[in-house]
């Protein structure tokens, strides 16, 4: 009695460990699948969008200062992140995450396989947790068969500051970015310290250049200065000769 027990359990055990994984699903489709998520893949773009004035919203005014003709045809462009998934096919569909929110997505609508998310606020960092799951076109319907994930960045506020111009390279410069706002005192700071460093590595850069220009003239006219050093020493040579015969004839 006490095996039957023990052969209970562990086939009760087998059959919910196999939860969630569909009868139907065979080896050779899952293989099939494994073989298309490999094309899957997910990005963000930042893309410049324009619209007319009659395209947004009611009580939108243009810049002051224009005149009649530039406000009739005024374009207001404002920067948008997509998320991009590509390569979904039918027998797939995805679940994307973010901030708590899930919106499920399959082949229906995409764009020839391709699904645009797009977000509007580019004022902080978006992470996308993209679950890509098997389709009821397949033997394995709902049967999850990879994560991606994707972080979008934030507009940096601070790469507009006067104490960016001339070192755009530098992280804190940039755009767009994926770290926090470390604030106006910090970001000053920083950019300080990186341009000094950065001046300070030109200077040495071009007094090894110039160095290394002296070195290649001599070496580019090594004979024409042996002939002239020679000339000017046997002429100072004769000069002092000269000079102590006139001083010994005194």
């Amino acid at each position: 009695m006490k095996k039957i027990r023990i052969l209970g359990f562990i086939v009760l055990s087998f059959m919910l460990s196999l939860k969630g994984v569909n009868a139907e699903c065979s080896v050779d489709e899952q293989v099939e699948l494994q073989r298309i998520i490999a094309n899957i893949k997910a990005n963000y773009n930042i893309v410049t969008e324009s619209y007319t004035l009659d395209q947004l919203e009611p009580g939108f005014n243009p810049p002051d200062g224009l005149t009649e003709e530039e406000i009739a045809n005024y374009v207001y462009k404002k920067e948008v992140i997509e998320v991009l998934i590509n390569n979904l096919t039918e027998k797939l569909y995805v679940e994307v995450s973010i901030n708590g929110e899930k919106n499920t997505y399959n082949y229906n609508d995409t764009d020839n396989g391709q699904i645009i998310i797009k977000q509007d606020d580019n004022t902080s960092i978006n992470k996308y947790t993209i679950s890509v799951y098997a389709s009821s076109n397949t033997g394995c319907e709902g049967n999850k068969l990879t994560t991606l994930y994707v972080t979008t960045p934030r507009y940096n506020y601070l790469s507009d500051y006067a104490a960016c111009d001339g070192i755009e390279e530098y992280y804190l410069c940039s755009r767009y970015v994926t770290t926090e706002d470390i604030g106006e005192g910090e970001f000053l700071t920083k950019t300080a310290d990186y341009r000094a460093s950065k001046e300070k590595e030109e200077n040495e850069k071009n007094v090894e250049k110039e160095d290394k220009g002296v070195l290649k003239f001599i070496k580019e006219h090594v004979v024409a200065i042996s002939i002239i050093s020679i000339i000017v020493i046997a002429g100072v040579t004769v000069a002092v000769i000269l000079v102590k015969k006139q001083r010994s004839r005194k």
